[in-house]
């Protein structure tokens, strides 16, 4: 409802659709701050990984990202505009306990939001990576599994997250708010994980 913030949500997998993405961007004047909270697996589980199948889930985990901090980063440098970029990644990056795709896309969004950071730091450019784990939406993965599958949803929840409960964005967005103010900036370039401490990763 700030009128400061602008959203955009759509399959932005679909060129053209980035296109117009990028269209919409360069109308908004001064972007500071990006939050890329986009992803998913695509149902893709299989261990034998098609070139086809690959290639979308690094379009919608990793290349998208990409596309869009070229042109935000640019127009910051170029207006000289301190910003903020947030990568939302996911411990199946750091364990591989999704299946071999998304957990193969979430890890390259780690390593390049990582140098990412290094190269525009001196730009006063910082670049955050928070790294979840499981959490639940009106319409996520986990949403649909309870749905679908409410024993494996159960079973997933009682058996891998020690709390035995699942995360919801009232817990996460606090933290969100946190890594995109200046308050945070000296964590540029820093992987942060918040899971309840369902990982096994030393990571902060």
């Amino acid at each position: 409802k700030n009128k400061k913030n602008i959203y955009f949500s759509g399959d932005l997998s679909n060129e053209k659709k980035l296109k117009k993405f990028l269209i919409f961007l360069n109308k908004a004047r001064n972007i500071d701050t990006a939050i890329h909270c986009m992803g998913g697996g695509f149902g893709i589980k299989a261990d034998l990984v098609s070139k086809k199948e690959f290639l979308k889930l690094l379009m919608v985990n990793l290349i998208c990202q990409s596309e869009i901090n070229n042109f935000l980063i640019k127009k910051m440098v170029k207006n000289k505009i301190r910003g903020n970029i947030l990568h939302v990644s996911s411990v199946a990056g750091l364990e591989s306990t999704a299946s071999i795709g998304y957990s193969s896309a979430k890890a390259a969004l780690t390593a390049y939001s990582k140098k990412l950071a290094k190269a525009f730091i001196k730009k006063n450019i910082f670049v955050k990576t928070i790294i979840p784990g499981a959490f639940e939406t009106s319409d996520n993965s986990f949403a649909r599994l309870k749905k679908r599958n409410i024993k494996a949803y159960k079973k997933f929840r009682d058996t891998k997250l020690p709390r035995q409960k699942y995360a919801e964005p009232k817990d996460i967005i606090p933290i969100i708010e946190f890594l995109i103010s200046n308050k945070s900036n000296m964590l540029s370039g820093t992987d942060v994980v918040i899971d309840f401490a369902e990982s096994n990763t030393f990571r902060i």
